[in-house]
């Protein structure tokens, strides 16, 4: 097994909702990146995985798929503070 194999196996990580499923190191690593938890050494390791066309493709799916739920979270919020603040509008008479 050369240096390249033994940097990127399958790990089990346990997601927010406290589940786990099996994922690859990279995929492992990016999400340490987004929670603040990656160590400087891991981060180098993130960044050499990408020159691997095989690992990037697979790190580009995480990523999109992250970023897509961050901006359904954040419409979701949006549209109940929006609902919140049409349906609770103060009553200016009563000022």
């Amino acid at each position: 097994m050369n240096r390249k194999d033994s940097l990127f196996f399958p790990a089990v990580v346990y997601t927010m909702e406290g589940k786990h499923m099996k994922k690859t190191k990279p995929e492992a690593l990016f999400q340490r990146l987004v929670k603040n938890e990656i160590s400087r050494k891991e981060f180098e390791e993130l960044l050499q995985g990408m020159e691997d066309p095989e690992v990037k493709t697979q790190l580009e799916a995480s990523m999109k798929e992250y970023f897509d739920e961050m901006l359904n979270q954040y419409e979701n919020e949006r549209k109940t503070k929006a609902k919140v603040n049409t349906s609770v509008s103060p009553d200016r008479n009563n000022e």
